[in-house]
């Protein structure tokens, strides 16, 4: 029974859950992020991540 459960769940829950945030930036933005997050080897959604993080520590 437990197997079931567990198949129709889903997928388990992450300590870290996430929420969606969409929000728009120019083109050329757009390609400066795209191609920073490509130098440093990270996905667009890393880097924005990344990004965020450190502005919200430095602002504490």
């Amino acid at each position: 029974m437990a197997e079931i459960e567990h198949a129709i769940g889903g997928r388990p829950k992450l300590k870290n859950s996430k929420v969606r945030i969409d929000f728009y930036v120019s083109e050329n933005d757009a390609d400066t992020l795209k191609s920073l997050a490509e130098r440093k080897g990270s996905s667009l959604s890393q880097l924005i991540r990344s990004i965020t993080r450190e502005y919200i520590e430095q602002t504490r």
